[in-house]
């Protein structure tokens, strides 16, 4: 089964989950129950913490950190397994500061963020599904992140579905 976020990230061929870690495994967890579900695909954008990735350059990960970006400054912790498994991250906030975006690359080697991947992970390894997550990087995570994605999402949107097809996962 193929999943996505909604609202600007929608496709004909996904299952939309809602926005945010809390969504995803609200709504997931239902159709999950609700459905014979054998493996989970979860598509959708990306912001990049560093440059040395393009935008439009597309990703997959298996699984995803969440770690917030107090966490740089030592301002915070996480009863959570920290133990870093991905080069994604994963928040309910969107960095919009490159500085703070390329110290979690450089500390982390998290290549870049997605809002939604920590919660689906979690609802799949809870389920004991087979996931994955594919990803564009629609913007950088900078003082533009939110004006580059709005103008990237449409083009960033059509280049997912071909790599999809081209990939057999449609």
């Amino acid at each position: 089964m193929i999943i996505c976020a909604g609202n600007t990230e929608n496709y004909d061929f996904a299952k939309s989950v809602g926005v945010g870690n809390i969504q995803v495994a609200i709504n997931l967890s239902k159709i999950i129950l609700e459905n014979k579900v054998k493996r989970l695909i979860f598509v959708g954008s990306m912001g990049l913490y560093t440059k040395e990735n393009e935008l439009f350059s597309i990703f997959e990960f298996d699984d995803a950190n969440n770690i917030e970006l107090s966490s740089l400054n030592n301002q915070s912790y996480t009863p959570l397994n920290s133990t870093i498994s991905s080069k994604l991250n994963s928040s309910n906030f969107i960095c919009k500061d490159f500085s703070l975006a390329n110290k979690m690359y450089e500390k982390y080697s998290f290549i870049g963020e997605n809002m939604e991947a920590f919660g689906f992970f979690s609802c799949a390894k809870y389920f004991n599904i087979n996931a994955k997550a594919i990803l564009i990087a629609t913007n950088y995570c900078d003082e533009n992140a939110h004006s580059t994605y709005l103008n990237n999402y449409k083009k960033a949107n059509e280049l997912l579905e071909n790599y999809l097809e081209n990939k057999g996962y449609l």
